[in-house]
């Protein structure tokens, strides 16, 4: 399975990113990251997302999808995140 997170760049903290990627590390588990540019005709400027995707076992996968958000609840309720479990066959 992969777990997909999507993060806006604006609000991402570095220190949460470093615990994010050691976790994934701790679990065993492999990622890719790369960021997608969009244009918001509204707001006349562009933003970027982090795109993180996690490949591992699916209870390594549940495991780090809910400590993401235990953490982001308590300790960063300004950051949204979008994480969604993709089933690969």
């Amino acid at each position: 399975m992969i777990l997909e997170c999507r993060m806006c760049e604006k609000q991402l903290q570095e220190n949460w990113l470093k615990g994010l990627y050691n976790l994934i590390e701790e679990l065993d588990c492999k990622c890719k990251t790369h960021i997608e540019e969009s244009y918001s005709q509204v707001g006349r400027n562009f933003s970027r997302n982090r795109v993180i995707e996690v490949s591992g076992s699916d209870t390594m996968l549940n495991c780090l999808k809910t400590r993401m958000e235990r953490f982001l609840r308590f300790k960063s309720p300004n950051i949204t995140i979008s994480a969604n479990l993709l089933k690969t066959e």
